[in-house]
This record gives C-alpha cells, structure tokens and sequence, in this order.
C-alpha cells in the first residue's frame, strides 16, 4: 500500500470514530465514510460521506458541515505528517444509487 493510500485509510478512521463518537445524528439513520481522496501535495482531503435512507442527506448533511472545524481538530491532533490536509465533504450518491437499482430489480421479479 502507497503512503498516500495509508494516509487516506487513516483520515478515514479518524472521521469515521469522530463521527461515532461526537455527533447525534438523526435516529434511523446511516451514516458512512466511504472514502476519503487526498490531493496530489496532501493539502486537501475530501471526505466521501454516504447517508441512508437518502431523505436524511441534507440534514446530515448540515450538521457534518456544521462540525467540521471539530473534524479537522481531531485530525490536526492525530496526523504526524506535514503538511495536514484540509478537509472538505461531500455527499456520496452511490449507496443511495444501488438501493435504488434494487428495489427497480425487486419490481422487475414480481
């Protein structure tokens, strides 16, 4: 595994255990990191984030944006290498996607 890859597994963990343990988000509700992708000089992090059922989306959203500076403390706290990577998110469609294309594959059964 490329350093860059093990960098990025890390943050992922890092977001993923902060999120578990720091933010309510809405009961019922499925939060992910699915990935995260680092920029070619590591400065930038963006975060892949996945939300089901897909109708809490914005409002998980809004409050992983709302909690990001705490994110990127922990990160700042975490990660020995320089220079850290700021982070940023954005929503992963793909779950939602597959969920979808199942239930259109389960109406084509019956």
């Amino acid at each position: 595994m490329h350093r860059e890859e093990q960098l990025e597994h890390y943050l992922q963990q890092i977001v993923a255990e902060f999120f578990l343990k720091n933010i309510e988000f809405p009961i019922d509700t499925l939060v992910t990191v699915t990935k995260v992708e680092l920029s070619k000089d590591r400065r930038h992090g963006l975060v892949w984030v996945s939300v089901l059922p897909d109708a809490k989306g914005p409002e998980c959203s809004k409050i992983i944006r709302h909690n990001l500076y705490f994110v990127q403390g922990e990160v700042n706290r975490k990660v020995q290498t320089r220079p850290i990577p700021r982070l940023s998110v954005k929503m992963d469609a793909g779950p939602a996607y597959s969920e979808h294309i199942e239930e259109l594959l389960k109406k084509i059964d019956e």
